[in-house]
């Protein structure tokens, strides 16, 4: 990346020199935090395919990602609150990923450009995919099966816990449920929690760790274990998904 200082703790990159396919702007070079995106930074790089900004940046300059026309995702933290005329102009494959109310969701619904909410899942939400079999959830659906029990005594669960899972009261990802009513088995579901990349029924460091290898491309994750981090639902793990894991870290 070129740069150039706008004070002495702030800079704005002005160009990006290389030819990787997936970029993660640096949040600092050179012990300068990085707050704007400058004016034709990404001009015409078509390498680029994916870009993840930091939550340090603010404003993304006119025509910044113009031309890259092979540009499928870029992820738009809240901290930025000024997207200038033709920042992505020619990305006709774009999609944005962002934050409910926020700047890059109101761009986004103004010039047509396909955008995806990165929020967080509210804590004791819970999806169930019936075609797929998964109950995607949070680490505390143990008492929901139970609940569920106790409102219809025909119901009984039998519970595979994963390998991982380490307390009796949750269960974790790659948990299987099979639900029978009076005797037969009526569903066999797939757990799912948000987060928790290890399958030990909690999320914490140990997964936010997982997940950071995970984008580094030196962990793979798969199945069920993807789809706990992949909160994008983009089949890939990227400094987003970490960020998210980390949040739920946070909630704890």
């Amino acid at each position: 990346f070129s740069y150039e200082e706008i004070d002495a703790n702030t800079l704005t990159i002005t160009a990006y020199n290389g030819s990787a396919a997936n970029i993660t702007v640096p949040m600092e070079i050179d012990g300068l935090e990085t707050k704007t995106l400058s004016e034709n930074a990404f001009l015409n790089k078509v390498s680029v395919v994916s870009v993840n900004i930091p939550n340090t940046v603010d404003t993304i300059g006119e025509n910044c990602f113009s031309g890259c026309a092979n540009i499928s995702k870029i992820t738009i933290p809240k901290s930025v609150t000024e997207i200038a005329d033709g920042a992505f102009d020619g990305c006709g494959n774009l999609t944005i990923y962002c934050y409910e109310g926020s700047y890059a969701q109101s761009y986004a619904e103004e010039n047509g450009i396909p955008y995806v909410l990165l929020d967080l899942v509210p804590v004791g939400k819970t999806v169930i995919n019936e075609e797929a079999g998964i109950i995607f959830t949070h680490q505390k659906f143990k008492t929901q099966v139970d609940e569920i029990v106790k409102a219809d005594s025909s119901y009984t669960v039998m519970a595979i816990p994963s390998a991982m899972s380490s307390k009796a009261n949750y269960y974790g990802t790659g948990s299987v449920l099979y639900f029978f009513r009076n005797g037969s088995l009526v569903y066999t579901y797939n757990v799912v929690v948000y987060g928790d990349v290890n399958g030990d029924s909690v999320v914490n460091v140990l997964d936010a760790a997982m997940v950071q290898l995970a984008n580094s491309g030196l962990r793979i994750l798969q199945d069920n274990y993807l789809l706990a981090t992949d909160f994008a639902n983009d089949g890939t793990v990227d400094a987003s998904d970490y960020q998210q894991v980390i949040n739920l870290v946070l909630r704890q």
